[in-house]
């Protein structure tokens, strides 16, 4: 099934443009995930609970404008790196 999404449907993005809601991808704000996981997630785990909390509040996500959104992850150099154990089961700072 396929929603059809009027043209009149806008939103606006953080330069302060409107755009279709066509053209919307959700991005994540004001962490990127990727950032995300290699700073906390990864000494929990993929399917923890701190990292499921995280990725379904929606406060960490926003609106962005699709053509923009879609070349983030190739300009960053950020990678996901493996999980990771804790020392002792203690967390590093700031986790």
């Amino acid at each position: 099934m396929t929603i059809q999404i009027p043209e009149a449907a806008v939103f606006e993005v953080v330069d302060g443009n409107n755009y279709s809601l066509r053209h919307a991808h959700m991005g994540h704000n004001p962490e990127d995930a990727v950032l995300y996981w290699n700073r906390y997630g990864r000494y929990h785990g993929a399917k923890s609970q701190a990292v499921r909390k995280w990725m379904l509040d929606s406060n960490n996500y926003r609106m962005e404008y699709g053509l923009g959104n879609c070349s983030h992850g190739a300009k960053s150099k950020e990678r996901y790196k493996k999980p990771r154990k804790t020392k002792n089961g203690k967390l590093p700072k700031g986790c």
